[in-house]
């Protein structure tokens, strides 16, 4: 069993849903999982043995968020947790050199977005959609030319936060990525409540 803890970040997994949020098309997680496919699947083999340890939410998220980078082919990956009493979203695990965390206030950016709707976006072409917030990339110094971003829903199937991904490897994502990003998701929140 995982046993999550907050660390000096104060991870909060399981926040309050906003009264009348709306619900996008990313289904929530469902119960019960069929085992015999979570106990194939590439995301859960590569991030089970974190099952059967005790490690901090913060380490959990970054092993996670580095593992559905790799499975979309992103160069990538930011988990954002809601902090609602603050109406921002704050970087929790990720790819991020250049800064310790970044926040985004959830008027702000596709990742605010995302917050707001609760649908997946998926943009190919950055630097020509109008909820695309470039103050990050003049803060960091990096180069976002395409993304896929979505919510992320606790175990309970409560938004708790917005999960992005930035620059495919290989192109720009499409629907397939789409697709997987769902599947990831469910998966995610499958493993947290282990």
């Amino acid at each position: 069993m995982v046993k999550l803890t907050t660390d000096g970040g104060g991870a909060r997994l399981s926040p309050a849903r906003r009264p009348g949020a709306p619900v996008g098309w990313l289904a929530r997680p469902t119960h019960p999982h069929d085992p015999e496919q979570l106990m194939n699947d590439p995301l859960l083999l590569a991030l089970g043995e974190l099952i059967r340890k005790e490690i901090s939410a913060g380490e959990l998220l970054q092993r996670v968020v580095g593992a559905m980078a790799e499975q979309l082919e992103a160069d990538r990956g930011t988990i954002f947790l809601l902090n609602e009493a603050r109406s921002e979203l704050v970087s929790n695990a990720g790819h991020l050199p250049e800064v310790e965390e970044i926040r985004v206030p959830v008027q702000h950016g596709v990742a605010g977005y995302v917050a707001r709707s609760e649908r997946v976006v998926n943009i190919p072409y950055c630097e020509s959609d109008k909820r695309f917030w470039r103050r990050i990339d003049e803060t960091t110094g990096y180069q976002t030319r395409s993304m896929l971003a979505g919510p992320l829903y606790d175990a309970d199937g409560e938004f708790t936060g917005v999960v992005q991904f930035l620059n495919k490897k290989t192109g720009i994502f499409d629907k397939d990525d789409e697709r997987r990003f769902h599947t990831l998701s469910a998966q995610v929140a499958a493993l947290l409540a282990q």
